[in-house]
């Protein structure tokens, strides 16, 4: 159990390292950080979903 939560823990040491680094490289703007996660995940489901994700369907005439 104690290997688990040291796993959980560097995990999440690493996850906070990657957001801290994302709020610097913005000059601490959250705002843009943010816009900056949604603009990469937008096209992640574009490209692996064909836009059929979270209401990002496209139109097709019917």
């Amino acid at each position: 159990m104690a290997e688990t939560a040291e796993k959980f823990a560097a995990e999440q040491r690493e996850l906070d390292r990657r957001v801290d680094l994302l709020i610097a490289s913005h000059n601490g703007d959250l705002r843009a950080a943010m816009e900056t996660i949604l603009i990469c995940y937008d096209d992640a489901c574009e490209r692996s979903s064909s836009g059929f994700s979270r209401g990002r369907i496209k139109s097709y005439g019917l």
